[in-house]
């Protein structure tokens, strides 16, 4: 396609996308955050939380995932769902992601949400949805599932192809899913309304080092989980919990061959005593990484604790959790981790808290790669410790369709896993360097300003201290912005434009070589209303601007995506 052609298609696309809008419509207003508090709350059952977590919440500054591509992806981050807590220092940074979420499209065994878009009187669920964009990227999606009363079950399958924005940068993958789930009869309220449910699943991706040394270099990555969950009802005398999965994670990068076993088995419990619920659980994990040499890793943790409990305007949070984990090259750790939260309701609108915590996170092989596509596979891990966690944050809600959050958040980790470039330059490793000073600054707020109209902006700053690395932490920004928009129109049409600016970025903690900051626009139409049908259209790096995700590999230039979804 020639240059001219290629302008000609994006103004097409761009007046395709803005051409829909006209006059407005109500739709429902989200439910209001609560805010009134009591001594005589209620403490929920571990089920009751389960399901609380459906709440509307501050969104996070949550760069979409990894992408190589222009593939349409279908449950990018809700901005009102999303939760405002992350996993460990580093979130998913990546490249615009294409596709727009279909309403009816949720995760895979979160039974309250299914039921919410299942048409009433209907045993029968599920969704149908295809899509083509940009750099030839098809993509398919299809949920099945019925609910026979006492018993249900899903059927999940996806596919998705692109040949990629340059050479080498071609991606495909798909992947498979079942879950069911039993709720109990019972004359014991041990096990009355208890659910019983199993997961299986498999997939397969395969993508090139396409900014390395070797762009040819192919990565193929394969997993299969099994697992199940065990939750008692509402009625039971102690609220429980019981989880095991196995996994299985396979890496494949040309001729060399890598794999993780990963087993684990969780008992959490909660029984209430007058307005005070006392919380404890027991997590165990053990995991076989490696090649031709098998390395074990694991992580036992013991937890008691209060959950939050609210004496007139003041809630108060206490526990423990004693950790002992094993990483590679010898890594032993053995501690207590002490959590204790106090805040205070003031104004009718305002509450104020601080939070102390130490923890333990358990690093696999699994999760790093999501975190880093292009990481060694033959990389040392090592679990990391946060030796302390001080939180201070003020939420408020200013009235009903205006929230805030303000927070500040210091910690020091021991074993903070560190990307470094090695000799096949564009293939990271991990290296791990002493006790690192973290500090994170953030300010957000979201509006519903009308029954159409809503609004949602996060800014976030970092800030590191660690001799061995001047301070530096390789491709974390040092400024974090997130901007969204939505509007919807009298005919069923939802309008999502929305900003997101990240900051220079460290690519090495030894040099002074950063990656330039960048701003990425995107603009989102979900057409809706037309029976069951909903048809979506996305824009991605509507300004096409140049960029990198990590050094040397580019990130997703201008890209559109159109598809259509069917539910029933």
């Amino acid at each position: 396609m020639t240059r001219h052609n290629v302008h000609l298609f994006r103004l097409a696309t761009l007046y395709i996308l803005f051409a829909a809008t006209a006059s407005a419509q109500t739709k429902p207003v989200p439910p209001p955050r609560p805010t009134e508090a009591g001594a005589d709350a209620k403490v929920p059952t571990v089920q009751e939380r389960e399901e609380a977590k459906e709440e509307p919440k501050l969104p996070r500054i949550d760069l979409p995932e990894f992408v190589i591509t222009g593939v349409a992806r279908f449950d990018p981050p809700d901005i009102q769902k999303v939760s405002v807590e992350e996993d460990g220092i580093y979130r998913r940074t990546g490249m615009a992601q294409p596709g727009v979420r279909d309403v009816a499209t949720v995760e895979l065994g979160t039974r309250p949400k299914e039921r919410f878009f299942r048409p009433p009187g209907r045993s029968f669920f599920g969704v149908a949805t295809a899509s083509y964009g940009s750099f030839v990227s098809p993509f398919a999606f299809a949920r099945f599932g019925q609910d026979l009363g006492t018993l249900e079950y899903a059927l999940e399958a996806q596919y998705h192809r692109t040949k990629g924005f340059q050479k080498y940068a071609d991606r495909s993958g798909g992947k498979f899913a079942a879950t069911s789930a039993v709720n109990l009869n019972s004359a014991s309220s041990w096990l009355d309304e208890a659910e019983l449910s199993g997961r299986l699943g498999l997939g397969s991706e395969k993508y090139r080092f396409y900014g390395s040394i070797d762009p040819t270099f192919t990565r193929t990555l394969g997993h299969f989980d099994i697992g199940g969950s065990f939750v008692s009802g509402k009625e039971s005398p102690i609220g429980y919990k019981l989880r095991t999965s196995f996994k299985n994670f396979s890496i494949q990068d040309s001729s060399e061959k890598s794999r993780e076993n990963a087993f684990y088995l969780g008992i959490q419990g909660e029984k209430s005593i007058g307005s005070i619920g006392i919380r404890s659980g027991v997590d165990f994990t053990l995991t076989s990484v490696g090649s031709a040499t098998d390395h074990t890793l694991s992580m036992t943790s013991l937890y008691l604790g209060t959950s939050r409990t609210w004496l007139k305007n003041l809630f108060v949070e206490i526990g423990a959790r004693y950790v002992a984990a094993r990483g590679m090259e010898n890594q032993r750790i053995s501690r207590l981790a002490p959590r204790a939260a106090i805040g205070y309701w003031f104004s009718g609108m305002h509450t104020v808290s601080v939070t102390y915590e130490s923890a333990v996170r358990f690093i696999s092989l699994q999760n790093q790669i999501a975190r880093s596509p292009f990481l060694n596979a033959q990389s040392v891990l090592k679990h990391a410790t946060d030796r302390y966690v001080v939180e201070g944050a003020l939420d408020s809600d200013w009235n009903r369709w205006l929230s805030s959050r303000f927070s500040v958040r210091r910690s020091r980790i021991d074993h903070v896993p560190i990307l470094r470039d090695s000799a096949r330059t564009g293939v990271w490793s991990l290296s791990y360097r002493g006790l690192t000073d973290l500090t994170t600054a953030r300010v957000g707020a979201f509006a519903n300003i009308s029954a159409n109209d809503y609004f949602a902006v996060v800014v976030e700053g970092n800030h590191s201290r660690n001799p061995s690395t001047n301070g530096k932490i390789p491709y974390l920004p040092e400024v974090e912005a997130t901007v969204r928009y939505s509007h919807r129109f009298s005919f069923g049409l939802s309008v999502t434009p929305a900003l997101q600016y990240v900051h220079h970025r460290p690519v090495s903690a030894d040099s002074s070589g950063r990656l330039p900051g960048f701003l990425l626009t995107s603009f989102a139409l979900e057409l809706s209303g037309i029976r069951s049908l909903t048809i979506f259209a996305r824009a991605d790096n509507v300004l096409d601007k140049q960029y990198e995700v990590w050094q040397r590999y580019r990130g997703l230039p201008f890209a559109a995506t159109f598809g259509l979804s069917y539910r029933w």
